[in-house]
């Protein structure tokens, strides 16, 4: 591979790489531009070889980009593992050194198919166990070494009952999944426990943690509130929520979680609490809560903000955070009568209807 590509060009060509990575099923964890020997550093995860092999050839398609590709454990057992890497050819050829970690490094699951069989249980919200059996698919176990390619390679079968009994028990166990009514569901790191607010004689609202299958309804009125009140940041989690296409998280990747207010099953109010995850700041977490217009006054909010506060007690947070256009008056006010405190302003951080709106930012220190 001679050929050269200008640095300039390297960040459309990392997008393009990230691309690539995810088609086979991988997963881009980090990326580093560095100095010295190497141009950039990049950590991606892979399901197999077979797909981290496929990756760097369709990668370089779009111009020379030396390479090293090794497959990396952590520190602790790792102590033989050295790899010598080779010197630049030249500055403008951009280098790729790529670490291929075994799946479950980064989310601490001790198997590979254990974290599939959860990561298609949360996908999906809530689902029966043979479907996510039939539905994870798997590469049969062979002593001999498999083909890369052709029509050699292994099929891809779904795994045995006895196999997928066994993961499902120990995540069971370890508490990332729980079965109900016939059902495979993301355990809860919360109680699952239900209040009721009166909203008038005949009509009552619900209040409890959010289900996978909750994703649509509360998407629908995180939308609404985000275009009524300018409310940016509630605008960002409705698009991270659809694009991933996962209301709750509760593994070492992440830990979010969602209540809901429900009116005869239908989402009129939501509460999203996610714990930052930054070495630095992981005693802290960011909340969003809204309610619609029809169904404020009567305590909703209220009791959306008590479970989403006393949720993050319980997993040791010390102070939680939320951001607001300074134009939500009514928002800003019912934080400080709940106890939050203005800790800054952001002028003109928001372009608002051709005009500059400041942002105010609040927060409240959660008690032991």
């Amino acid at each position: 591979m001679t050929d050269r590509v200008e640095i300039e060009d390297s960040s459309e060509r990392f997008d393009n790489a990230v691309e690539v990575i995810e088609s086979v099923g991988g997963e881009l964890h980090d990326c580093y531009l560095t100095m010295g020997e190497y141009d950039s550093v990049t950590v991606a995860e892979f399901p197999d070889d077979d797909a981290a092999a496929k990756t760097l050839p369709r990668i370089v398609q779009a111009g020379a980009a030396s390479s090293e590709t090794m497959q990396a454990w952590p520190r602790e057992g790792s102590h033989e593992h050295v790899t010598n890497l080779p010197r630049a050819a030249g500055r403008t050829a951009i280098r790729v050194s790529v670490l291929q970690f075994p799946m479950g490094r980064f989310e601490q699951f001790e198997h590979d198919r254990r974290r599939r069989i959860y990561e298609y249980v949360e996908s999906q919200g809530a689902v029966e166990p043979e479907t996510v059996r039939r539905n994870v698919l798997v590469t049969p176990e062979t002593s001999s070494k498999p083909a890369r390619s052709g029509p050699n390679l292994p099929p891809s079968t779904p795994m045995s009952f006895r196999e997928f009994r066994d993961h499902v028990s120990t995540l069971e166990r370890d508490g990332y999944l729980t079965e109900r009514d016939g059902r495979l569901r993301v355990a809860l790191p919360m109680t699952d426990a239900e209040t009721t607010v009166e909203l008038d004689d005949e009509t009552e609202a619900t209040v409890r943690p959010a289900r996978q299958e909750d994703m649509d309804g509360v998407v629908g009125v995180v939308e609404i509130l985000a275009a009524e009140d300018a409310y940016a940041v509630a605008r960002r989690l409705a698009d991270q929520v659809a694009r991933e296409d996962v209301l709750l998280r509760h593994n070492e990747a992440g830990n979010r979680v969602f209540f809901v207010a429900t009116v005869d099953d239908e989402t009129v109010g939501w509460l999203h609490v996610e714990a930052v995850s930054s070495p630095m700041m992981d005693h802290t977490a960011e909340l969003t809560v809204g309610v619609l217009a029809q169904y404020r006054g009567h305590g909703l909010g209220s009791t959306l903000m008590e479970r989403g506060l006393d949720w993050a007690r319980e997993q040791g947070l010390r102070k939680v955070y939320q951001s607001l256009p300074a134009t939500n008056e009514r928002a800003i006010g019912f934080l400080e009568d709940a106890g939050w405190s203005v800790e800054s302003t952001r002028e003109g951080h928001y372009h608002v209807d051709d005009e500059l709106v400041d942002e105010v930012q609040l927060a409240i220190w959660l008690d032991a």
